[in-house]
């Protein structure tokens, strides 16, 4: 690997499209002068600038999952998972707190928002979807 980038690749079965499924992973890191490019498919794609005290930038992510659920409440109504995914854009601004504790600020829009109820074939049962939204979002990490 060079100083200044990085990347792999793979194959992960998981739910961040809220079903089950196997995808491709590509990662991919490069750092240049004040610059960073961070992307992780199909996870994430960010574009960083290095500030003195900390680093501002704009990221698209996708995230999702699905739940298992067994419906006790409503008969004859078969509802197996609840399923989301979502995507979001906007701004991020990450700066150190002190020590090894980073904080971020990340505000911006959903430009996908998919919820929904599944039976035990996958089928959809209820559509919970949103419409998209603005979003506001602080974080903290720690990093070693």
């Amino acid at each position: 690997m060079n100083e200044f980038w990085e990347f792999g690749f793979g194959l992960s079965l998981n739910t961040r499209f809220g079903n089950e499924q196997l995808l491709p992973l590509l990662y991919y890191y490069r750092k240049k002068d004040k610059w960073e490019t961070n992307v992780f498919i199909p996870s994430y794609i960010q574009q960083f600038y290095a500030l003195e005290k900390g680093k501002i930038g704009i990221s698209l992510a996708i995230d999702g999952n699905n739940y298992n659920f067994e419906n006790t409440v409503i008969p004859n109504l078969d509802l197996d998972k609840l399923s989301y995914s979502r995507v979001n854009i906007g701004p991020m601004y990450e700066f150190k707190l002190w020590g090894d504790i980073y904080t971020n600020i990340q505000g911006g829009v959903t430009i996908m928002n998919k919820q929904s109820w599944n039976d035990q074939f996958k089928e959809e049962v209820l559509d919970l979807a949103p419409e998209d939204k603005l979003f506001f979002r602080i974080g903290l990490k720690m990093l070693k």
